[in-house]
């Protein structure tokens, strides 16, 4: 049966099917035995479990890894960028081979990964990550009845905000002659790492849509007609324009890849690749230089101010190319520490970058999603306030945004008693 498919309607809705081709057909190749995840079923297991599980070095991938980098806030598409992925996977002591996250909890893999929600908000083009059980309280979210699937549209969203969460978007719709749907483009991202599936209108409905463990629901996003597209060189989409092939540092790379963020109490590694180098040169975000002597191939450094540094490596006269990365220094402070149960939580902001905090996400002490929303005032310096919980113990958190990403805040640990 031949079969014809929708066109975008809008160039918002255009964006959003590039944005997710670029994570599902993001080619990447681990250069040392990567961690990662698998679902697999087996008897007496139900209904699947995940098991822990390396890539072998030098075997090219497809779609964005899936990892719940929950603890270290590291999702791709937001907190890091596709040149930082891409610049520590050509680094074999990154911290993508080094901090496997396998044993920190479930869902978690790479260092650097991404998830359902977080996929399905970079297609959409929203400020943040949002999880699934915040959906369906976004502004511009309808339900669409899922009896008829002839009405449905691209970049429609596929929803269960119950557990198991999951969420997925439509891609691709294929109608017959008389305009009846065929086919259904599904693209999420799942472990091991991102697709995309078609299926009958038979097969959706009894693997998500009729499925009493599941129960998917149907929504439609009015804010996809306002979604962006930047092409990357460092994945291409059909159509996109031809640019420059990327160039990687031979001499020198942080350990989080290039262009990534740090917070103020962690330490940066510099790794050096190649011999013939005497030491490295580090310029501070004042501008001052601080020279660090090179052992076993790197050298290290624990920043104390915030902002923007850069690296070479030296011998002689001769100097590399650079490496970048910013350090952070966002905090997060209340009068209080204990709360009545939905009482709002009046806290502080402080950022000496001045990047303005513009979302909050509230966990409890398994760092498992409770709370989450954007902030009606953005702000670097001053008073937040946000909603108050049931009885229990929470970590809260705000996102700020700089030149290499998002990042977050200093984490508050506070509880809710009667």
């Amino acid at each position: 049966m031949k079969l014809i498919y929708d066109k975008p309607q809008s160039q918002g809705v255009e964006n959003a099917l590039r944005r997710a081709k670029q994570m599902v057909q993001f080619r990447w190749t681990p250069v040392r035995r990567f961690p990662q995840i698998m679902r697999v079923c087996t008897p007496g297991e139900e209904p699947s479990q995940h098991h822990t599980n390396f890539i072998l070095n030098n075997l090219p991938q497809y779609g964005l890894p899936y990892s719940s980098v929950r603890i270290h806030e590291k999702y791709i598409g937001f907190n890091v960028s596709f040149e930082t992925f891409v610049t520590a996977l050509h680094d074999p002591r990154s911290i993508l081979y080094t901090a496997p996250q396998h044993w920190l909890g479930k869902g978690m893999a790479p260092f650097y990964g991404t998830v359902c929600s977080a996929f399905v908000s970079y297609v959409c083009d929203l400020p943040y990550r949002v999880q699934c059980q915040t959906w369906t309280s976004l502004p511009g979210i309808t339900p669409i009845p899922s009896d008829d699937l002839d009405k449905l549209q691209l970049c429609d969203i596929l929803l269960c905000d119950k557990s198991p969460e999951h969420i997925m978007i439509v891609t691709g719709i294929g109608r017959d002659a008389q305009g009846h749907v065929q086919r259904v483009e599904v693209s999420e991202e799942t472990n091991p790492q991102c697709r995309c599936l078609d299926y009958t209108p038979e097969e959706l409905r009894l693997c998500y849509l009729d499925n009493p463990r599941w129960h998917f629901f149907i929504y439609r996003y009015a804010g996809i007609r306002d979604v962006t597209y930047t092409p990357s060189p460092f994945v291409y989409v059909g159509g996109d324009p031809d640019l420059p092939a990327p160039q990687y540092n031979p001499s020198l790379q942080a350990n989080y890849g290039e262009k990534a963020n740090y917070e103020r109490s962690e330490k940066v590694i510099l790794n050096v690749l190649e011999d013939g180098w005497d030491e490295i040169a580090v310029t501070l975000p004042d501008g001052t230089e601080k020279t660090l002597p090179i052992r076993d191939m790197a050298a290290s450094l624990t920043p104390t101010q915030a902002g923007y540094y850069s690296a070479v490596c030296r011998a002689g006269s001769r100097v590399s190319e650079p490496t970048h990365w910013a350090v952070t220094d966002m905090k997060l402070r209340g009068e209080k520490t204990v709360f009545a149960p939905n009482e709002p939580l009046r806290l502080t902001v402080d950022n000496p970058t001045g990047d303005a905090a513009f979302a909050f996400i509230i966990n409890n002490y398994q760092y498992n999603g409770k709370k989450q929303g954007f902030l009606p005032a953005p702000t670097a310096h001053g008073a937040v306030e946000l909603p108050g919980l049931p009885v229990g113990e929470y970590m809260a958190f705000v996102v700020a945004k700089n030149d290499y990403g998002c990042y977050r805040s200093t984490r508050l640990h506070f509880t809710v008693e009667e």
